[in-house]
C-alpha cells in the first residue's frame, strides 16, 4: 500500500474507533507489536499501569516499592 493510501487507511480506522485511548493503543501496536502484550497486561489489571507494574514485579519475586525507590518515583 502506498504512503498516502496507508495514511488514509489509518485515519479512517482512527475515526471509526471514536475512542482516543483505543486510537492511541492502535498506534502503539502498529509502531511496536511488542506493546500488544503490555497493553493487554495493563487491561487485565483494571487499566491501571501502576497496578500492572506492581503485579508483574511481584510475579518475578521483586519488591515494587524498592524498584520505584531506586528509580526515584
Amino acid at each position: 500500500m502506498g504512503g498516502i493510501a496507508q495514511i488514509k487507511a489509518t485515519v479512517d480506522k482512527l475515526r471509526a474507533l471514536k475512542n482516543p485511548q483505543e486510537a492511541a493503543q492502535m498506534i502503539l501496536r502498529q509502531k511496536n507489536p511488542g506493546m500488544t502484550k503490555a497493553i493487554e497486561y495493563v487491561k487485565q489489571h483494571g487499566n491501571d499501569p501502576k497496578a500492572a507494574f506492581e503485579a508483574l514485579a511481584r510475579e518475578r519475586g521483586l519488591d515494587p516499592a524498592e524498584i520505584s525507590a531506586q528509580l526515584g518515583l
